[in-house]
């Protein structure tokens, strides 16, 4: 047990028992009936005051190729026709979805950018869907204000409070419904809506708009798009608003936006398709007439007329000539396609493809320029020319498009080479008809130009049709799955969720605030305190009384009592004639403390009455003599003291001592005036021949002496003492002062040296300290009625 008291004296930090935190708690539970009403009443003001926000999702398949959700015939005409390409991975499709420009046609469509509210007792409450009127601006998407409108009898408004660029206006107008105002903002007008007969009294609106921009960045912030799933090809789309009709309405037109920019990005690829188409055709219909006349002219010109050759020898010539053909059609739709890229109107139109061109690198490239063609176009459509996303896409269109026309060259240098081999071969073979005239030479050369463009104008033209049938069928990537829905109930505040949270909130402050403070708490408060620092014995305890200091005398123990503090004194009193033991003579008693307001001479005074009442005799000797405070509460602070004995030797011991008038068999000796020298006058041997002369007339002698840490007096008088009882005031003196006590014992320096601790509160005292002192004394002789402490320490 020694060794464990020597470790705790070692150790300097603070010790918190959590069952020391609970105590306090239990006894301040009045602070937590408080934190937790008022956290509740701030709980429900907020969920007053708080709009309810409700979730709405929706669903969207995003249809692919892979995904085989489009017939083998759709997805063949499409191929032809370009578009095929268009059909982006579903990250790309959420991106599109949280676009600015998406976000901007909801707002425009539904009139985002305009609110209505009315004001309410908590809050205001939004009149979306159900606004008696509605505001049209002239200025536009970039305007924002907010202005107060009143409605009064005979379809009149009155606007006021009208706020614009940081400033409120003082203007107040009023007008009749559907006339067109001008006002600080521009010209604006109100609509009534089909719920304006429903208000029969004036309200008052608040109008608030914003930049169609800002409302539309809103949006975004506040949408949320993910995967279904991370193999599905299905988007979840989701929003929070205190209007669940709003958020339905938003999901629903941002998902028919969507559906329509699809479609509007194939129609453009169409429209390109179909407008190369018709200026091909014009100019193979004019070549085609001009070929005819000349057919027509030469057989005039020269009286041809036509036959029939048969013939082994004109077989490979005619196979010759068909190949020729091919080659010359597949020549002349790679010049037109490259005379189309060639011309600087159509330095941003779409690249047709798919129109007969065989060399599949150029159709790869065209159709890769296509798929940036109208990436650049939605970009530049939602941001600045100069963002460098935009920038660094049309470098790499500008270099795609200079690759394509190196190809373009490559393809038609290899198709003129092909073709002048296959003239050649078929001009060998038809050398070997003799008998054909050369004027049938030449309108052979015009009839397979004629062909020629036949085959290439029909040809355009069942492309024309399939292009025109292709736009009208043009159909989304995205199938709804699930149209925008969600549950009636508000998704926050939770209400149960925020009571609780004020419920915990409202037991975790008053806990902090008691942890804070008994961490904070450095005093010495119990007895436990005590004997985790010191190794001394420990004498007692005494519990608080709120006479030790202030009140008109400091001796509370009565003879009869029964109150928690004289009970203490009566076990202190046991507990010194057990040290004493088997001692012969007096029991000499020095009282001292560290600190001065300890309460030594409240202790001395008591415990020198309870041992008179025991019927012994006692005598207190008041050697504090420079304060007087045992000499005080005795009355006999100016009489003849101690410091007159030790200054006259003429004066004897008798002439000192003063009986106790209400208390039989306690004498005191005073301790006279304050000399310039108390030190040296402690010192006197004519001190210690007063108490051997005395010894024999009492049965314990008590000495009150002063702090033993304020001046030397303490250890002067302590040659005297048979046992030196330090004092500790709880709730005075600091717990880190114990290692100086300890150290002061350690050393030897006062004889015998025991502790008390005085002033224990009853909140501090610990389990079962009170039990005793509370349940007996109180319950059976303290009539006086206790007060309650609102206090934590």
């Amino acid at each position: 047990m020694e060794q464990q008291n020597k470790q705790n004296v070692s150790g300097s930090g603070l010790e918190l028992n959590p069952m020391d935190l609970l105590h306090v708690a239990l006894k301040k539970w009045y602070y937590y009936v408080g934190a937790v009403v008022c956290c509740l009443l701030f709980a429900y003001i907020y969920l007053h005051r708080t709009a309810p926000m409700y979730q709405r999702m929706a669903t969207v398949l995003i249809k692919d190729k892979e995904s085989g959700t489009r017939t083998p015939s759709e997805a063949e005409i499409f191929k032809e026709v370009g578009f095929m390409n268009l059909s982006g991975n579903v990250e790309n499709e959420i991106l599109i979805f949280k676009s600015l420009h998406l976000a901007e046609q909801v707002v425009r469509r539904l009139d985002l950018d305009v609110c209505y509210q009315v004001k309410g007792f908590w809050r205001p409450t939004d009149l979306y869907g159900v606004s008696p009127v509605t505001v049209h601006f002239v200025q536009g998407d970039d305007l924002a204000c907010s202005f107060r409108l009143r409605l009064l009898p005979g379809r009149k408004v009155e606007l006021s409070q009208l706020k614009y660029q940081a400033q409120e206006l003082t203007e107040t107008k009023t007008f009749v419904l559907n006339d067109t105002v001008q006002t600080a903002v521009g010209q604006l007008v109100v609509v009534p809506t089909g719920f304006y007969q429903k208000f029969d009294r004036e309200l008052e609106i608040e109008v608030l708009k914003s930049t169609v921009r800002n409302t539309g960045n809103a949006l975004v912030a506040r949408l949320g798009v993910a995967k279904a799933s991370k193999e599905s090809s299905m988007i979840q789309l989701n929003i929070t608003d205190p209007v669940p009709q709003r958020a339905e309405d938003i999901l629903n037109t941002l998902v028919d936006a969507y559906k329509e920019d699809i479609v509007n990005d194939k129609n453009t690829v169409a429209r390109n398709t179909e407008r190369f188409v018709v200026d091909r055709l014009a100019i193979l219909e004019k070549e085609l007439g001009n070929v005819d006349n000349q057919i027509a002219s030469y057989r005039s010109a020269n009286q041809l007329i036509d036959g029939t050759q048969s013939g082994l020898y004109l077989q490979r010539a005619d196979q010759f000539q068909n190949e020729a053909v091919q080659l010359q059609t597949e020549l002349e739709l790679t010049r037109y396609l490259k005379e189309f890229l060639l011309q600087p109107k159509n330095d941003k139109s779409l690249i047709p493809v798919n129109i007969g061109v065989s060399e599949t690198n150029l159709v790869n490239q065209i159709a890769e320029y296509n798929k940036m063609r109208l990436q650049c176009d939605k970009m530049e459509s939602t941001t600045a020319v100069e963002n460098p996303v935009v920038q660094d896409l049309q470098q790499a269109m500008l270099s795609l498009r200079e690759s394509i026309l190196r190809t373009m060259d490559n393809h038609i240098e290899a198709l003129q080479l092909r073709l002048r081999s296959t003239v050649q071969q078929e001009v060998r073979s038809s050398g070997k008809a003799a008998n054909i005239p050369n004027h049938q030479k030449v309108v052979l050369s015009a009839e397979r130009q004629q062909k020629v463009k036949e085959q290439l104008y029909v040809y355009l033209l069942q492309k024309r049709e399939e292009n025109a049938l292709a736009e009208y069928i043009a159909e989304s990537n995205a199938r709804v799955v699930d149209r925008a829905k969600g549950s009636n109930l508000p998704v926050s505040p939770k209400t149960q969720m925020v009571y609780l949270s004020a419920l915990i909130l409202g037991l975790a402050l008053p806990t902090a605030v008691i942890f804070l403070m008994l961490i904070m708490d450095t005093k010495v408060r119990n007895r436990k305190d005590v004997e985790n620092k010191l190794t001394m014995p420990f004498l007692g305890d005494i519990p608080y009384h709120s006479w030790e200091k202030g009140k008109a005398h400091d001796t509370v123990v009565r003879a009869d009592g029964l109150d928690a503090v004289t009970e203490a004194f009566r076990i202190l009193r046991t507990n010194l004639d057990f040290m004493k033991g088997e001692q012969q003579g007096p029991l000499k008693i020095m009282f001292t403390s560290m600190n001065p307001d300890a309460g030594k001479t409240f202790v001395i005074s008591n415990l020198a009455k309870m041992f008179a009442f025991a019927g012994k005799r006692v005598l207190l000797v008041d050697l504090d003599i420079r304060k007087g405070s045992l000499s005080r509460i005795f009355g006999g602070r100016k009489a003849t003291g101690i410091t007159q004995y030790l200054i006259d030797r003429q004066m004897t011991a008798k002439e000192l001592i003063c009986p106790v008038k209400d208390c039989p068999g306690l004498d005191v000796i005073y301790s006279g005036v304050v000399p310039p020298n108390p030190a040296e006058l402690l010192m006197s041997a004519r001190l210690d021949q007063l108490l051997e002369e005395l010894v024999a007339s009492y049965d314990y002698i008590l000495i009150d002496s002063v702090p033993s840490a304020v001046v030397a007096d303490a250890s002067i008088v302590n040659r005297l003492a048979d046992l030196t009882v330090f004092v500790i005031r709880a709730g005075l003196m600091d717990r880190r002062q114990l290692p100086d006590v300890e150290r002061i014992y350690q050393e030897k320096k006062l004889k015998r040296m025991v502790t008390l601790l005085n002033g224990v509160k009853k909140e501090h005292a610990g389990y079962g300290y009170y039990g005793y002192y509370g349940g007996y004394g109180y319950g059976y002789g303290d009539q006086k009625k206790k007060k309650k402490n609102f206090g934590l320490f």
